[in-house]
């Protein structure tokens, strides 16, 4: 298996507002499961800024759902 965890998160950007926190790891793009095949860019990829997402994601031993409203992509 492949997951994405992550290493920052900016101030003031969607994944902020929506809780996700350093150390978060990202397992699931709604009901696509994070791996090889699909990583977590290309996932991203197929939805547009404005769009909902559920991100399933693994906080220490916890397992929890978060939304997210995507947002612009930088460049």
């Amino acid at each position: 298996m492949c997951h994405w965890r992550c290493r920052s998160v900016e101030p003031g950007t969607p994944a902020v507002q929506a809780g996700l926190r350093v150390g978060d790891v990202i397992t699931k793009v709604n009901d696509q499961q994070i791996d090889q095949q699909h990583p977590l860019q290309l996932e991203l990829m197929k939805y547009r800024a404005g769009d909902r997402v559920r991100l399933t994601i693994v906080r220490g031993s916890q397992t929890m759902t978060i939304e997210i409203t995507l947002g612009v992509r930088p460049n």
